[in-house]
């Protein structure tokens, strides 16, 4: 690595560092905040008082991080029990997430199975001795997954469990307010995110200083196109619903209160 480029690597380490710990504590206390206080503790709970209550839950969380940490001293690799704990968090939600895009058959019900039998699995599997996380991690999804398979397309086990026997698959019913149009320089713009990456990984392993003067002037290039770049006009922008709303006012077609309110 070149000697010059000693500070810019530390400083994306530390920078890679307090962004992971700034991520996790947001995201705690953003569940925190409003799946279990204002669902389970108080449901007449304010917006305004949610944030306070976020707020002190992620500053304990802070605190308690001081007195954890020098408890990992001993640990032999800390990058794995990292990622051992958090695949305990994080399995159960990607599991539910995953099931509810690819189906739409499993409802509520399932998606709690499916996230008490991951969290469980995952916890008993980090007293397995030399089982990689990334093992774990499927294993366990698999058994998540089956288990709400189980509870939503056998009858029987739900009818036993005090479920209807069948579910409702989800019909989602969107109104247009949302444009979807591409936006056209994403491909060129992708493609040249991942060039700068190629282009900086080997500048760095192979300690060539020309190479990372190449990735700045290469990345200076790119951030100026991006700047540059023209967005979707307003015309363009303007949701399904709206031009239709802006048609029939144009050809005078009276509009109800309902219709105007659901649009916007």
């Amino acid at each position: 690595m070149p000697k010059s480029s000693l500070g810019f690597f530390c400083a994306v380490l530390m920078g890679s560092c307090l962004s992971t710990f700034n991520s996790a504590l947001n995201s705690a206390s953003t569940i925190f905040g409003l799946e279990i206080y204002k669902i389970y503790i108080n449901r007449d709970v304010s917006d305004e008082r949610v944030v306070q209550v976020a707020t002190s839950f992620g500053k304990c969380l802070t605190l308690c991080s001081f007195f954890i940490a020098p408890l990992l001293e001993h640990v032999s690799s800390i990058f794995d029990f990292l990622q051992g704990v958090n695949s305990i968090v994080s399995l159960p939600i990607v599991t539910v997430f995953f099931v509810g895009i690819a189906a739409s058959l499993p409802d509520a019900f399932a998606a709690k199975v499916g996230f008490a039998v991951a969290a469980v699995t995952v916890g008993i599997g980090q007293f397995v001795p030399n089982l990689q996380f990334l093992d774990l991690f499927f294993i366990c999804f698999l058994l998540a997954t089956a288990s709400m398979a189980l509870v939503t397309y056998f009858p029987a086990v739900r009818k036993s469990l005090g479920r209807e026997p069948m579910t409702s698959p989800y019909e989602c019913k969107g109104t247009g307010v949302v444009d979807m149009t591409p936006w056209r320089p994403m491909y060129a713009i992708g493609c040249a995110i991942v060039v700068l990456l190629t282009l900086l990984v080997v500048s760095l392993q192979l300690a060539s200083a020309w190479l990372f003067v190449v990735f700045w002037c290469a990345w200076l290039l790119v951030l100026g196109f991006l700047l540059l770049s023209p967005t979707t006009t307003a015309s363009a922008a303007k949701p399904a619903a709206m031009k239709t709303v802006d048609d029939r006012v144009v050809l005078g077609n009276p509009i109800s209160e309902e219709e105007v309110e659901v649009t916007l």
